[in-house]
């Protein structure tokens, strides 16, 4: 399992690093203004989950110096000072400078926190809150932890809020009937709708730089493929990377590209 780096129609794929064996990888996030990706990643099956940072070029990645652990789930502000994630035994949200500065705790209550998302206008956070139920619903707060709103509200769960560029509409994942599906909504919840059907799950939404395509990871019984397909939902095509298993894809700052975690 690897970070790789593929054109946004598909072809060859790009390794930015060779991993530590067994290491797991999640969610790779552009930071904004700097040649460099983000990542969450553990070094054995049973290591907490830190964030690293790689350049967008290769080479070995380094430690995002925190001393909350586990930490995961980086996302950043559009202006890529600051950043936040998900922190700590208790899973709470947390946002930090750059450098690791000045960290604050956002969310201050008992529930299990995931999935941030900064908002491209620089204003809000989205993220997943746990319900007692064990389910998950899609909440957004201001970027100083204030002014809490719960977007969804169902007996299942919606996971992975995804902004995109004009920080209007959210794209997430939601489960029904067993499957993952992905929905869109307005920022403020309203005008929730189902992009795509059928029997596969999927999942991990991210959207284009212009907003005209989101791209997503599509479950089937051959292996996990990336995919993309306008914002409305048609034209779902498959991205060709050359790997059995491609997850997690994030648009890169131009557009041009899609970084994404992989394994053959």
């Amino acid at each position: 399992m690897a970070i790789y780096i593929v054109a946004r129609d598909g072809g060859k794929s790009r390794e930015l690093f060779t991993p530590i064996p067994d290491a797991g990888l999640e969610h790779p996030a552009w930071v904004p203004g700097r040649a460099q990706l983000s990542y969450s990643g553990s070094a054995c099956d049973d290591c907490r989950n830190r964030i690293y940072l790689v350049d967008r070029r290769g080479g070995t990645p380094r430690l995002f110096p925190t001393s909350l652990q586990p930490a995961s789930w980086a996302s950043w502000a559009p202006n890529g000072r600051r950043l936040v994630f998900v922190g700590g035994v208790t899973s709470a949200l947390y946002s930090a400078n750059s450098d690791g500065a000045h960290v604050k705790r956002l969310t201050r209550d008992a529930a299990a926190y995931d999935q941030p998302a900064w908002s491209p206008n620089g204003r809000k956070i989205a993220y997943a809150r746990q319900q007692p139920n064990g389910g998950w619903d899609i909440y957004v707060i201001h970027t100083d932890g204030t002014h809490r709103q719960r977007l969804t509200k169902t007996a299942q769960s919606e996971l992975q809020p995804a902004w995109s560029p004009d920080s209007r509409r959210i794209a997430y994942t939601a489960q029904r009937r067993g499957r993952w599906s992905i929905y869109v909504m307005n920022f403020d919840g309203t005008a929730a709708h189902q992009l795509t059907h059928g029997r596969s799950s999927d999942e991990a939404p991210a959207w284009s730089r212009d907003g005209r395509r989101l791209a997503f990871m599509r479950l089937t019984p051959r292996g996990i493929a990336l995919m993309w397909m306008r914002s409305d939902g048609t034209r779902q095509t498959r991205i060709a990377t050359g790997l059995k298993r491609s997850f997690g894809p994030a648009f890169s700052p131009n557009g041009r590209q899609i970084a994404f975690v992989g394994q053959d």
